[in-house]
């Protein structure tokens, strides 16, 4: 792993703590003016993470700080999230039955897909879908399972999401699972396949975006999306944008504002760079 990756895990943990984070807690968990007792779960869960966060801001400050390559790796092996996992399983394990209990089973999920082989996290799973299959929480997990098949494997993460869109009441999971494991099979990730499954996962992927779009079309699949116009963006990639294919025309200006096409280099040895700025 490179040691840009700190500087990465402060953009996600931006993303995915307001998910949890809706109020401030009135105190710390483990206080001792405050006994557990007089904590609701949803207060509980919010100490924890802040915990977390502080932890995580302070890792990141004295990363920043180090000097050299070897004051950045000894910083570096001490990232905090993995000494976390066993309380957000202790305090999913105390409040079980609970909304928040659900929430701290993916925040074990999260922090604990590379710790003893990923077995915290396939725990979690196994929990999530047994106990907690009516939580809306589990729209969260899908997401948080998209990138995960290269620590957790592909048959635990696609398994999960099945199961999510068979047994989950809620739509708006069962929509978040499917495309999910729709972009899983699109893209084949994490696993060496024969050219003929590659394209059945395809083919799969294909039937989940069509059935996506005429089941939940017009539902918010997030950034502004609904899932119709998702589906349509994936199968663009899928029919367009494999391996071997004839890249699609496009027109566009250089820097000295001259408009050029694709295509009209074609035949030539052409690179082309897309970037952005997240």
């Amino acid at each position: 792993m490179s040691r840009s990756s700190p500087r990465l895990g402060r953009a996600w943990l931006a993303v995915t703590v307001p998910l949890v984070l809706a109020t401030a807690s009135p105190a710390q968990e483990g206080d001792p003016a405050a006994p557990q007792e007089q904590f609701t779960p949803e207060a509980r869960l919010e100490a924890l993470v802040e915990r977390l966060n502080a932890a995580r801001q302070e890792y990141y400050r004295a990363y920043d700080e180090a000097k050299t390559d070897e004051e950045k790796d000894a910083v570096f092996a001490k990232e905090p999230s993995a000494a976390f996992v066993p309380e957000f399983r202790a305090l999913a394990d105390s409040i079980a039955g609970t909304e928040p209990a659900a929430q701290a089973w993916i925040w074990v999920v999260r922090l604990s897909q590379r710790v003893d082989g990923g077995a915290p996290a396939k725990e979690a799973l196994g929990m999530l879908t047994s106990r907690y299959i009516d939580s809306p929480a589990l729209g969260d997990l899908a997401r948080e399972l998209e990138y995960a098949g290269y620590s957790l494997g592909l048959d635990a993460c696609e398994g999960t999401l099945r199961t999510v869109i068979e047994k989950s009441p809620l739509r708006a999971v069962q929509a978040r699972a499917q495309y999910t494991l729709a972009r899983i099979l699109m893209r084949g990730r994490g696993r060496q396949l024969s050219e003929e499954a590659a394209l059945e996962r395809r083919a799969e992927a294909k039937r989940l975006f069509a059935d996506l779009a005429g089941r939940f079309g017009a539902e918010d699949a997030g950034r502004g999306r609904t899932y119709a116009a998702q589906a349509e963006r994936n199968l663009f990639e899928i029919d367009r944008l494999q391996i071997g294919m004839v890249a699609p025309d496009f027109e566009c200006t250089d820097a000295d504002g001259v408009k050029f096409k694709l295509s009209d280099y074609r035949g030539k040895v052409v690179v082309v760079d897309f970037w952005g700025d997240w």
